[in-house]
């Protein structure tokens, strides 16, 4: 009987131990701001570009990939997040590094906008990155429901 007890008790420690990871894990996202109208009319700074990395699906669920701009380190992206990168006129270097590095390199002008849409494929291990630039329709449509990882001005 008490060999029940001491493994009932151990399970619900791990239950409970459990529970927490998951509620901590979901309360860091819910601090993440939502994409919304007003972002969509701020205005492009002088002389710079925003480029918009977002990656929208739900698709890998709870894997995240690193994320480098022009060889530094910005971050991670989550399924359904985005940064916003502020960029000087010239080139711009995009990493992405999951089981494989996927890079992107654009020419950005200063006043407009790029979508770069960042996707999951299923592998081997931890899932395979991929980048796209997107025209100003589609990268508007993928940036909806996802919520902002981080502004970065370079």
């Amino acid at each position: 009987m008490l060999e029940v007890v001491h493994g009932r008790r151990i399970g619900r420690l791990l239950l409970v131990g459990l529970a927490t990871a998951l509620l901590a894990a979901c309360s860091s996202h819910a601090s993440l701001r939502k994409h919304s109208e007003a972002d969509k009319r701020m205005p492009v700074p002088p002389g710079k570009a925003l480029v918009y990395l977002y990656r929208p699906s739900p698709a890998g669920g709870t894997t995240v990939f690193d994320v480098a701009v022009n060889g530094a380190y910005i971050g991670k992206t989550l399924p359904g997040s985005y940064y916003l990168i502020e960029a000087p006129a010239g080139a711009l270097d995009l990493q992405s590094l999951g089981d494989n590095t996927a890079e992107l390199q654009l020419k950005v002008r200063p006043g407009k906008r790029y979508y770069v849409r960042q996707r999951y494929a299923l592998s081997l291990f931890t899932g395979r990155a991929s980048m796209a630039v997107m025209d100003p329709t589609s990268g508007r449509r993928g940036l909806a429901g996802t919520s902002l990882l981080g502004e970065i001005k370079l």
